[in-house]
């Protein structure tokens, strides 16, 4: 049967067609996805590049060894007073002076700039007060705050995608 060989052969070749193009429709449809990862990390780091500076760093004490040989020939009297000796390399040299901070005159806050200032201290102090009501300790905020910085929200640069849309469409 001729025409049965045909007709099989015909089906198993639309069928390695069709296995074929569903193979090429998922490497498009990966392509794409990993081309809208690679597009939302990069709209992230271009939004705020800020944000993905961490500083880490650590306080220290300087133990000057006045046995060492070099010690006196780095440490140089400050505006001339002996008893107030630093290193010839620190930046306090370039101070001419530190002023009196209580001979400076005394600015008067004006109704606004108090109303201002009440209304940043309410911003910066919300969420602590929010966090205590709630009942979360410092250490679990700082923790949730410490996640946001390195994994930061895609939401809102979905949300600013959102809003050129509709600005688009207002527009046109």
């Amino acid at each position: 049967c001729e025409l049965c060989k045909t007709k099989l052969s015909l089906l198993i070749m639309w069928h390695e067609a069709r296995k074929q193009e569903k193979k090429i429709k998922g490497v498009m449809i990966d392509f794409q996805r990993r081309a809208e990862r690679r597009r939302e990390f990069y709209e992230r780091t271009k939004s705020d590049s800020t944000q993905l500076i961490r500083l880490y760093g650590a306080s220290y004490k300087l133990h000057l060894d006045p046995t060492f040989g070099g010690y006196d020939a780095t440490m140089i009297p400050w505006q001339g007073d002996r008893d107030n000796m630093i290193s010839r390399y620190d930046v306090q040299i370039h101070l001419d002076s530190i002023p009196d901070c209580s001979k400076l005159p005394k600015h008067e806050v004006s109704r606004e700039e108090k109303a201002e200032e009440a209304r940043c201290n309410y911003e910066r102090y919300r969420p602590l007060i929010l966090n205590t009501y709630k009942g979360v300790s410092e250490s679990e905020a700082l923790a949730k705050i410490d996640l946001e910085e390195l994994f930061p929200s895609t939401d809102t640069h979905k949300l600013r995608k959102g809003d050129k849309h509709k600005s688009q469409a207002k527009a046109a």
